[in-house]
């Protein structure tokens, strides 16, 4: 399941992608500590928040940014459109 997530990326976020993805993963592998009775499974268990914590320090992918950027000037060439020149600096 978890290279099926990995492979078709059905969230809008890549964020929500890696985490679903080493969810998935972490499980199976958790499932294989569980199974041997190692620490496999507490380590298995705890990725997924170590990547959460990870990511709250980076919340914006650079593709929701650049989505925001183009629907701001999209909205500045609407407002401002009638026939005058925008200028637009990135």
């Amino acid at each position: 399941m978890a290279l099926a997530i990995g492979l078709v990326r059905p969230f809008a976020q890549p964020q929500a992608n890696a985490l679903q993805t080493l969810g998935f993963a972490s499980l199976a592998l958790a499932a294989v500590g569980f199974r041997y009775h190692n620490g496999l499974s507490s380590l298995a268990l705890a990725l997924p928040f170590v990547l959460l914590m990870a990511q709250v320090f980076r919340p914006d992918s650079r593709e929701a940014v650049a989505l925001r950027m183009q629907q701001a000037m999209r909205y500045t060439s609407r407002v401002f459109g009638g026939g005058a020149e925008v200028r637009r600096s990135l």
